[in-house]
């Protein structure tokens, strides 16, 4: 099995969806993404491969271009503003949120499609991601506005662990950025927690400086 012919099988099968929904089917980045840039939304697969089997892991991402250009000019690499495992928001919307959820999902591979060689994955595969596809659109349209992604990481205290972004340190630029732009009455009160998370942190030395970068910029909007 080629995942050559796998990509062609799920993006044919999803161009019905991306019609009705206004997504562009891009083959190249394996994905689906809105003719709508700004906020720029996906659904879209990463994958591994075996000779034998191939791992599906379908994601859907919101990006707002306010929040990339603060991140770029004061040195983050940001992937997304948000995004999440689509199994893993499933998850959660039947059970809540663990911290420990996404790896146990990974060890268990409750987090992909797994494709066998030889397998008839197809009806599969189209069941289980109308499902997903639906729960993707509730996630695209719950955050629409960076006041909505300020709902989204900034409740107080602070968690550790959101299963919306890549980890803590990706948590401090979005929620402190997100809550400045979006006029947040508890803006004080949340730059000083993620500052203190940073100190505190064992981010990486650029990572830090990449904060107090954007802490100074947004200050001084």
């Amino acid at each position: 099995m080629k995942i050559r012919e796998v990509k062609q099988t799920v993006l044919t099968e999803l161009t019905p969806f991306a019609e009705e929904y206004g997504f562009k089917v891009s083959k190249g980045g394996f994905a689906l993404s809105s003719k709508e840039r700004n906020p720029l939304t996906s659904i879209y697969f990463t994958y591994n491969t075996w000779g034998f089997e191939i791992n599906l892991f379908p994601w859907v991402s919101i990006d707002f271009k306010e929040i990339h250009e603060i991140c770029s000019l004061c040195g983050f690499n940001l992937n997304h503003s948000a995004f999440i495992n689509l199994f893993v928001l499933k998850a959660i919307n039947n059970n809540g949120w663990n911290p420990d959820l996404k790896w146990k999902m990974q060890v268990s591979s409750e987090d992909r499609f797994i494709l066998l060689d030889g397998e008839e994955w197809i009806n599969r595969f189209r069941e289980t991601m109308g499902n997903l596809c639906e729960l993707a659109m509730n996630y695209i349209t719950k955050i629409s506005t960076i006041e909505s992604l300020d709902n989204l990481y900034n409740s107080l205290p602070i968690q550790k662990y959101n299963p919306n972004c890549s980890g803590l340190d990706t948590h401090c630029f979005i929620g402190l950025i997100s809550a400045r732009l979006s006029n947040n009455p508890k803006y004080p009160l949340l730059r000083d927690a993620y500052s203190k998370i940073v100190k505190c942190e064992d981010f990486r030395k650029e990572t830090k400086e990449s904060f107090w970068r954007t802490l100074k910029y947004l200050d001084n909007m």
